[in-house]
């Protein structure tokens, strides 16, 4: 006890300084903070921080939303953050609550300090002098968060860091490591360069832009394509220690090497769709022709769609909502012409994931598999004003055709549609059952030609065409019992 005693007489004097330091000099707040901080480490984190002197603490691991992890406790700087992307203190600080702002915002990175502070980032700044983001010990990251004292926020200048780790999208697959030739790339549909590259970032990036092929390549490199070009020096698979440069968003991930490219493999690749790539459009000369339509839930997978039930073996999606089908491709100086990938660059309408074209640029899909109509029209039904055959939601467009409305109730989730008065659409996961509506009726009452594609017929004055997904029998499971609603 004497000793400890004796051991506190030089931390009296120096906390004695320090508060008159306080009393008799015009300090700037950001100057106090950094004296406190070095003071705090000087004094504090080995003596009161020591398990001979002071009971210890229980502490419990964050609960963390899901990919996201604890990396490791670096130093950091007031001079020279470690994560520079966004910052904010809060008294009810806590690593989950740093994490789901930093997440909120698009960072990958999140990092707790001095109990009470949280920074964001997608890369941690390094450097030597000043020391900033520089391995220290796990204990160093010690200091109870202010929000939760079972939990712990760093130090004085130390910061906990935590990362996301993106998984690779549903289908994807590594198939190892290939050689790769600045001259010749194994992958040439697309390429970029980032310092957040992660195997999960990148493959979720040649995912969204119809790429069935991604690879990672000299810590921050991607590289998107449909094929892998195989020579004698590129495309050729290699022992997988060669791709063992960590990754510029994670370094606890492998993203390739010199030379050396960690290829994935998507297999939605035998599906039968496949991108050609970004091609320039002109609007008095359609790159193509088949048929278009335009809808706020436009995706590549909805225009795919659309193009194969009408047997269009061509899909293109263009300046995010728009979708154009054809069996050819229109081909001038102003369109059909193949364009740098980077030109594409708008999300679709219907899913933010997806790229769909760009102004006067298309990303053209083709087909390699045979096209079968992927709903089934059941025939033409009474209907009613109230209530509706189908009542679950209704809109109205001149660009009305059994495949815009089938395409718009399954991107909706629904599982029946019918089309109606030319520029009707309804959607429905039941169809109402009355005297008056959804009673069988000849195929001439529906008749009336869609106004989006006039070559078919959209229903009729209170009559209309049904489809339901293909395999769905009348003779069988469609029937005045089953998936009906009675009124």
């Amino acid at each position: 006890m004497m000793l400890f005693a004796s051991s506190l007489i030089p931390l009296v004097f120096s906390l004695a300084s320090f508060v008159v330091a306080l009393d008799h000099s015009l300090v700037p707040l950001q100057a106090l903070k950094e004296r406190f901080h070095d003071f705090q480490r000087s004094h504090f984190n080995g003596l009161i921080g020591s398990s001979r002197h002071r009971r210890r603490l229980k502490t419990r691991a964050a609960s963390l939303p899901a990919g996201w992890s604890l990396l490791s406790c670096l130093t950091d700087n007031t001079s020279n953050r470690v994560l520079t992307g966004y910052s904010f203190t809060s008294s009810s600080m806590t690593p989950q609550l740093c994490v789901n702002t930093c997440a909120g915002k698009s960072f990958i990175k999140a990092g707790v300090e001095y109990a009470q502070e949280c920074y964001c980032g997608n890369a941690t700044v390094t450097s030597s002098s000043p020391s900033t983001g520089q391995p220290a010990p796990a204990s160093d990251c010690s200091m109870p968060c202010a929000g939760d004292s079972t939990q712990t926020c760093g130090a004085g200048y130390r910061i906990a860091i935590y990362t996301y780790t993106q998984p690779l999208p549903p289908g994807w697959s590594s198939l190892g490591c290939y050689t790769d030739d600045t001259n010749n790339r194994a992958l040439k549909g697309y390429s970029t360069s980032v310092s957040y590259n992660t195997p999960g970032w990148c493959i979720n990036t040649c995912a969204s832009q119809g790429y069935t092929y991604g690879g990672v390549e000299f810590g921050q490199e991607c590289y998107c394509s449909n094929s892998i070009t195989t020579t004698s020096t590129t495309g050729v698979a290699t022992s997988a220690s060669d791709c063992s440069m960590p990754c510029s968003g994670d370094s606890s991930q492998k993203c390739g090497g010199g030379n050396r490219i960690g290829i994935y493999k998507s297999s939605s690749s035998t599906s039968g769709w496949g991108l050609l790539g970004c091609y320039n459009d002109d609007t008095s000369n359609r790159a193509l022709k088949g048929y278009s339509t335009s809808s706020s839930s436009n995706s590549v997978t909805s225009c795919e769609s659309t193009c194969q039930a009408q047997g269009f073996k061509y899909a293109g999606v263009e300046y995010g909502q728009e979708c154009y089908c054809s069996n050819s491709i229109t081909t001038t100086s102003m369109t059909g012409t193949l364009q740098s990938p980077s030109d594409c660059n708008m999300p679709c309408s219907g899913n933010s994931q997806q790229i769909c074209g760009g102004s006067y640029r298309i990303n053209i899909y083709s087909f390699s598999g045979t096209s079968t109509p992927l709903w089934t029209r059941l025939g033409c039904f009474t209907d009613t004003s109230s209530p509706r055959t189908l009542g679950s939601y209704s809109t109205q467009s001149n660009s009305n055709s059994p495949t815009y409305c089938t395409s718009l109730c399954a991107g909706m989730g629904y599982s029946f549609a019918g089309v109606e008065y030319g520029r009707e659409c309804y959607c429905s996961n039941s169809v109402t059952w009355t005297s008056g509506a959804s009673q069988p009726t000849p195929d001439s009452d529906c008749s009336i030609p869609c106004t989006g594609l006039g070559s078919a017929t959209c229903g009729g004055g209170y009559r209309i065409e049904i489809y339901a997904p293909s395999g769905y029998s009348t003779s069988s499971s469609w029937n005045m019992k089953q998936n009906y609603v009675s009124l």
